[in-house]
């Protein structure tokens, strides 16, 4: 059974655990292990780790049996949801304790050390990745993708060369498309083409033409974004592919299409927290949207809370207070209101996002 998410075979598992009843899962810690790395797969984290914790407990119970698959299953999942926490330190324990129970005498198994190996390299690489530490999520990738190319794990080599192709766009755009591409054309043989890593590779490639002005091409890059996109699952892929639409919008002078892409990331900020990278970035481009509208209505309701929350970041709350008077007070509108429930003044979770399901309603 590792070897089905080695291979990226989410939806094979998920087909297999359709076949059981719901209480099976309490008797098997071999389908605890795989209920949690589908709700992995679906998006739901805190299921996930509930399946986990039975699992842990089911396997503590049963010390006196040979641990094989099982506990090599659960510490695959345990990683992934590190994985998909962001946490690069809990990714980095998990990789080491994964690692020591494949080579144990116990549960050796031919090149599977290798295969967990790579698996580790690639979710460290990526995790460091999201948290702009470039150079060392360089340097992970690049192992774990030869790696995975010497060993035959063609999924991991895909996910690798997805977040290589971002770090490119730091460096060289010529270089992040020819690592996206390989990534597509990768995906495309391997029926992988609507993975979520997949998602981002489009991006990618999308975001690239815009910077080089070729903004047709880049539309049909991202209509198979938003055939592939899954905001429930993969927040940070999401968030960043709707950084592209809305500048893509933004470059055709469509500034009401682009606010609309931007607001829909920001939704996506309750799941990643106020200290991620692409929080700060997703209010960066935001105000940028609404600068763009405010040329055209310098008095609209959207631009006078977006200042009003610039002059609390600065300590000033008189000069917020007067900003937002007009609004207050009804002789202005407050328009689309973008900027409550994001981490500003109103605080508190947007519409169509619930911390306890782990989910955000996409769309603007």
């Amino acid at each position: 059974m590792p070897g089905l998410h080695l291979d990226g075979q989410a939806a094979t598992v998920h087909a297999l655990l359709t076949g059981f009843p719901a209480g099976a899962y309490a008797e098997a810690t071999e389908l605890s292990v795989l209920a949690a790395a589908d709700e992995l797969a679906q998006g739901s984290l805190e299921a996930a780790e509930r399946y986990v914790a039975h699992a842990e407990r089911a396997a503590a119970s049963a010390a006196g049996r040979r641990p094989g698959q099982p506990q090599l299953l659960l510490g695959v999942v345990r990683l992934l949801a590190a994985r998909q926490r962001g946490s690069s330190s809990a990714v980095a324990e998990e990789a080491g304790r994964l690692q020591a129970l494949a080579e144990a005498p116990e549960t050796a198994q031919a090149d599977l050390g290798e295969e967990l190996r790579a698996l580790a390299l690639v979710s460290l690489g990526t995790v460091e990745f999201w948290a702009a530490r470039f150079e060392e999520a360089e340097r992970h990738l690049e192992q774990g993708v030869a790696l995975a190319r010497r060993i035959g794990r063609p999924f991991l080599e895909f996910s690798g060369l997805v977040y290589l192709a971002g770090i490119e766009l730091f460096r060289s755009f010529p270089r992040a498309a020819e690592r996206s591409g390989q990534a597509i054309e990768l995906a495309g043989r391997q029926g992988w083409s609507d993975d979520p890593a997949a998602c981002y590779a489009y991006g990618i490639l999308a975001d690239v033409l815009i910077w080089q002005g070729r903004h047709e091409e880049a539309e049909t890059w991202m209509q198979r974004v938003d055939r592939t996109i899954r905001p429930e699952a993969e927040p940070v892929v999401a968030m960043a592919v709707y950084h592209v639409r809305g500048r893509l919008e933004m470059m055709r002078g469509r500034d009401a299409e682009a606010l609309a892409a931007f607001q829909t990331a920001e939704r996506l900020t309750v799941l990643l927290g106020p200290a991620h990278p692409h929080t700060t970035a997703t209010r960066a481009w935001l105000l940028l949207a609404l600068a763009h509208l405010g040329e055209s209505g310098r008095d609209r309701g959207e631009l006078r809370i977006a200042t009003a929350a610039l002059r609390l970041t600065q300590g000033s709350p008189r000069a917020a207070t007067a900003v937002l008077a007009p609004v207050l007070d009804g002789s202005r509108s407050r328009g689309l209101a973008v900027l409550a429930g994001s981490g500003f003044p109103a605080g508190g979770e947007r519409p169509g996002c619930t911390r306890r399901s782990g989910r955000c309603q996409a769309g603007p």
